[in-house]
């Protein structure tokens, strides 16, 4: 039995807690609290979002985050079983947050991992990703395997069901933040599209209040890796709150997807924060 979970994290109050319709938890149990080494288990984790002036075509639309995996040497079953699982029902679109390999200075011993996970990959309108701290020089070598890197891009997918606006923001290390020209250069959103930005980092979002979008679906602090138990991060990574370096969060007319991400960092340990994928499904709001 694979230990795969569908759930919704209820950890942040919101400021108007009917703006989230939480959809029904099915699951034979939480992913492992205790992971060393590879993961051997994993949390599916889906919620509804609605979206303010969705097309009624979009209601429903599907979108897969996935963020640092965070490769080595190994591959694990774990994979196979994301594979899947996503095989069984592609979403429309995967968008990926970076973090795609471990070793900062070579890329060589993971890159062959994750254009395994890439390649296995299965949606309907299209994968997207920008790339996270960890990832060097490794965008040459995985762009176009299955997936587009849109670091510092703004593109818009003509999906299926209707345009949907993604944007990726550069992976510039701190202290310098993220590239304030492009987004300052950012055009109003325009109506009835969804506006999707995709970054590594979550604190990024407050950076973002001149053009919100709908969604701002970050990684990086991999939930704290190393929790109390409550999912309460010791490290957060993060200038943001502690309740937030998990979980889904509204701020003003955006909703923030902190992904706990797939891989461990330094060292290849998780303990009461198992990795995850979120499934996010587009709304109207009523």
């Amino acid at each position: 039995m694979t230990d795969i979970r569908d759930s919704t994290d209820r950890s942040e109050p919101l400021s108007d807690p009917s703006l989230l319709r939480l959809p029904p938890i099915s699951a034979p149990g939480r992913g492992p609290w205790l992971r060393i080494g590879g993961p051997f288990g994993f949390e599916w984790n889906r919620v509804t979002l609605p979206i303010r002036g969705l097309p009624p075509a979009l209601a429903g639309y599907r979108i897969l985050h996935l963020t640092d995996f965070h490769f080595r040497k190994r591959w694990s079953r774990a994979y196979e079983q994301l594979h899947e699982r996503i095989r069984q029902d592609p979403p429309g679109l995967v968008l990926m947050g970076g973090d795609y390999v471990e070793n900062k200075y070579n890329h060589l011993p993971g890159l062959p991992h994750v254009r395994r996970l890439l390649s296995g990959l299965t949606f309907r309108d299209g994968c997207f990703g920008v790339l996270g701290n960890h990832d060097g020089e490794i965008g040459p070598h995985i762009d176009g395997h299955n997936i587009t890197l849109i670091d510092r891009k703004r593109i818009v997918v003509d999906t299926e069901a209707g345009p949907i606006e993604l944007i990726g923001l550069p992976r510039l290390q701190r202290p310098h933040g993220p590239d304030q020209p492009f987004i300052d250069a950012l055009p109003p959103k325009a109506p009835n599209v969804p506006r999707v930005i995709l970054s590594h980092y979550s604190d990024y979002v407050y950076r973002t209040t001149k053009a919100p979008p709908d969604l701002f679906l970050a990684g990086h602090t991999h939930g704290g890796q190393i929790c109390l138990p409550g999912n309460i991060a010791i490290l957060k990574h993060t200038s943001l709150p502690r309740r937030m370096a998990h979980g889904i969060h509204r701020i003003g007319e955006t909703w923030l997807v902190a992904n706990r991400g797939m891989g461990c960092s330094t060292i290849a340990v998780r303990l009461f924060c198992p990795p995850e994928v979120v499934e996010i499904e587009l709304a109207a709001e009523k």
